[in-house]
């Protein structure tokens, strides 16, 4: 908790500095601010307390500067529901200016209803969200369809830290759809999905938890499990062979979009964990296991922009235990535009190219059981103690895996501290020597 009071206290700072405002919710109804502007957070028709988290949003928007939301513990369900709404009175929260809502306790939930999404952050808009979950939201119409959670439009930007995102729907992006420049911290994505059944003509339903197609830097978090929703009141139908994580242009001469995954884990999501079709990718000591068909399936972007460029790179990383294949064969394409060999990677099988001294093709199963919370924010895949995935990747790693716990260690003991590869350092005077099948339930989505 001192972390958050910490975050809190340095965002007020700011905000004084800038002499923006502050402002803190006290009702969890939905209702929207009675005069945007005025200076004062009160929801129509409300008496008594009457700062809701809608009217706040309408007040830190009209107020220039970097304006703070404090929002207590508790769960704020959008009640002014409309999917074809175009002011920020009704349906999905506006954000139109820089914004930062944050918790400094135990957390806040806000819930889409089952009807809307959640945020719209608009050109020019920027948000930060703080020990948040957001959960039920919906873009499923033929205006409304990107973003189950959050849309992010182009020269948007937001900043998630310690954020679940679990349980919402859209045509593309199930919870995220991003145009613009997205920052996720310490955060985890499960159980969101997408559906094709109001996508616009000549549009696919892609991206069952993240549709990316600008910036995107993706650290110490996990995605798992998406491509099907914990509930369904709707019974909207699933789109089915679906990547958890989609990178593609916004049109075919639109600039490649940028994704940096790191330190985090992509597992158990169906189909496939990531799809980058013609974006520049770097994956840096993070993990991809467990999906039914690819871990990674990647297409080089062919513009001529593009061509002897980087576009996809892999250092430190495990790409295992996938159903078809790890990789679709990255090999192929030009050595200028993939870095495959000698950074200390590995896959199970021989599709990804990992082909120097320092890598490890056709590795033998390196997970110990399941996904499961095994530190930090977000679970994630424990390594074998005697797999050789331990203590192979050097030791110019970041201090910190996806835990928040130390590395490099020493793991084999063999008197020498180095990397681990992927998202997790095993630490064999803390974590187990035996596989987690001895825990009955061993994921718990809400944990």
């Amino acid at each position: 908790m001192k972390k958050y009071l910490l975050i809190s206290i340095a965002l007020l700072a700011n905000c004084f500095c800038a002499q923006a405002a502050f402002f803190l919710v006290d009702r969890f109804e939905d209702a929207p601010d009675t005069i945007p502007g005025d200076g004062f957070c009160v929801g129509q028709n409300m008496v008594g307390d009457t700062c809701s988290l809608r009217a706040a949003i309408m007040e830190a928007n009209a107020t220039p500067g970097a304006d703070t939301i404090g929002v207590p513990n508790g769960t704020y369900v959008l009640s002014y529901l409309n999917q074809l709404q175009s002011d920020q009175y009704e349906g999905d929260l506006d954000i139109t200016d820089e914004v930062s809502i944050v918790n400094a306790s135990e957390g806040f939930t806000i819930d889409g209803n089952g009807t809307n999404r959640i945020f719209q952050i608009h050109t020019g808009g920027n948000l930060t969200l703080i020990n948040a979950t957001l959960t039920n939201g919906v873009a499923n119409t033929e205006t409304i369809f990107q973003g189950g959670a959050i849309k992010v439009e182009i020269d948007g930007s937001l900043s998630t830290n310690e954020v679940i995102f679990v349980n919402n729907l859209a045509n593309r992006g199930g919870a995220l759809f991003n145009d613009g420049t997205v920052v996720i911290e310490n955060s985890y994505f499960h159980h969101n999905a997408v559906t094709d059944e109001n996508i616009p003509i000549n549009l696919d339903s892609v991206g069952s938890a993240i549709l990316n197609r600008y910036i995107l830097l993706f650290a110490t978090s996990t995605v798992s499990h998406n491509g099907e929703l914990l509930s369904n009141p709707s019974n909207a139908p699933m789109t089915a062979a679906q990547y958890a994580l989609h990178f593609n242009p916004n049109g075919n001469n639109a600039d490649a979009p940028v994704s940096f995954i790191f330190n985090s884990t992509i597992s158990d999501n169906g189909t496939g964990g990531i799809r980058s079709d013609r974006g520049i990718t770097d994956i840096n000591q993070s993990t991809i296991a467990n999906h039914e068909v690819y871990g990674i399936r990647f297409h080089r972007n062919e513009n001529i922009q593009y061509q002897d460029q980087l576009q996809l790179k892999f250092r430190k990383s495990l790409i295992v235990n996938n159903g078809f294949q790890d990789c679709n064969d990255p090999w192929v394409y030009p050595v200028t535009e993939v870095d495959l060999i000698d950074n200390f990677n590995a896959s199970t099988d021989d599709t990804c190219g990992f082909t120097g001294n320092d890598d490890y093709e056709n590795l033998e199963d390196p997970i110990n059981g399941s996904l499961h919370h095994w530190g930090g924010f977000a679970p994630t895949l424990m390594l074998k103690h005697d797999s050789l995935a331990v203590d192979h990747a050097s030791d110019d790693c970041t201090d910190q895996d996806q835990r928040n716990e130390d590395r490099p260690l020493d793991g084999n003991n063999n008197n020498v501290s180095t990397c681990d590869m992927g998202a997790l350092e095993f630490n064999p005077d803390t974590d187990p020597m035996y596989s987690d099948s001895i825990f009955k339930n061993s994921f718990d989505p809400m944990f």
